[in-house]
């Protein structure tokens, strides 16, 4: 990331179905062939904020079992070693964010990622 300030570009829909089932492995040069960034977890905290307040809902983010409903994500740009990526969602049954890692070549099909493109501000 810049070390300035800079603008998080993203959508607020549903996490792209090409995502869904990939693993962090197969999204990486998918996401630099479309220019676009992962996101960081404190982006993703903000982003879950913002996107809750303005819904009145989770459904931004909210686990599900069903992988064309689901909006867990994996956050591309954070990385706890090189082989291990962070991911999160808003867990309904427990009415919380959920945070966790996966080893970078797993896949689930409820889990995907969202695009994101980081513009610096000069």
């Amino acid at each position: 990331r810049p070390a300035k300030a800079y603008l998080l570009l993203y959508q607020s829909g549903d996490i792209p179905q090409e995502t869904k089932g990939q693993t962090p492995n197969q999204l990486r040069p998918l996401f630099k062939k479309n220019k676009w960034d992962g996101l960081t977890l404190p982006e993703y905290l903000v982003l879950q904020r913002v996107e809750a307040e303005k819904r009145k809902n989770h459904s931004f983010d909210a686990y599900s079992t069903s992988g064309a409903a689901s909006n867990w994500t994996w956050l591309l740009d954070t990385n706890i070693t090189p082989s291990k990526v962070v991911y999160a969602s808003w867990n309904p049954d427990n009415r919380r964010v959920r945070v966790g890692w996966g080893d970078s070549d797993a896949s689930y099909s409820s889990l995907g990622a969202r695009p994101v493109v980081v513009v610096e501000i000069l």
